[in-house]
């Protein structure tokens, strides 16, 4: 399910959206606007009034898809909203079921299905953004390919052959195994892998796995 971070200085406000938006099903983090987190998230709720710098300010923190919230409903601001690239722009007070469903509205427009998460990876396919502990990582092509892949077919055991064939073949880029173990061994140790996500089945070849621990 997606993620969702929620910017907002009023405690309980910010406690009501989080409980309703756990409900159905979101995962939510919050911050009151001395946090300054950036978690790999689909959507922020962001409040324009907060203390320290304002959602406007704040609003090229992010890079995910942004909802403005505040209690300033002049054209002006709106305007402005919409100008730093907000998705929608939502005035208090405001009920939270239709909030929930602009928010849904916002998440199939992204389809947030784009963007991988597990444990403290999470990989966005269109902006070939890798994030590992929220930390950016940087991959080759090769490596980026071999990713999402191995994404697209977790869980299943990869030949040797078969992993030549739709990373580098493809390309009519024809080599050998000694390329593809040390273009693995380079996207383990850029994952911190150690073993964990990319694992070896000795004799055929590998698979990427959920269940480590």
């Amino acid at each position: 399910m997606s993620r969702i971070l929620v910017v907002e200085d009023d405690k309980m406000l910010s406690d009501g959206m989080a409980y309703a938006l756990k409900k159905e099903g979101f995962t939510v983090f919050q911050d009151d606007g001395t946090k300054s987190l950036d978690h790999p998230v689909d959507l922020v709720l962001l409040d324009v009034n907060l203390p320290i710098k304002s959602g406007f300010d704040r609003a090229g923190d992010y890079k995910s898809p942004i909802i403005f919230i505040t209690a300033n409903n002049k054209e002006a601001e709106m305007l402005r909203g919409f100008s730093l690239g907000c998705e929608d722009y939502v005035t208090k007070p405001f009920s939270i079921a239709v909030l929930i469903e602009k928010v849904k509205v916002v998440l199939r427009r992204h389809n947030h299905k784009e963007t991988y998460f597990h444990k403290n990876l999470a990989y966005n396919r269109l902006k070939k953004e890798l994030l590992v502990d929220g930390l950016e990582i940087k991959l080759t092509k090769k490596e980026y390919k071999l990713l999402e892949y191995f994404i697209d077919h977790k869980e299943q055991v990869l030949t040797k052959d078969l992993l030549l064939e739709h990373i580098w073949d493809i390309d009519g880029d024809f080599v050998g195994e000694g390329t593809l173990n040390v273009t693995i061994n380079r996207l383990r140790k850029k994952l911190d892998d150690k073993g964990a996500w990319i694992q070896t089945v000795f004799g055929i070849g590998y698979k990427w796995s959920e269940n480590h621990v």
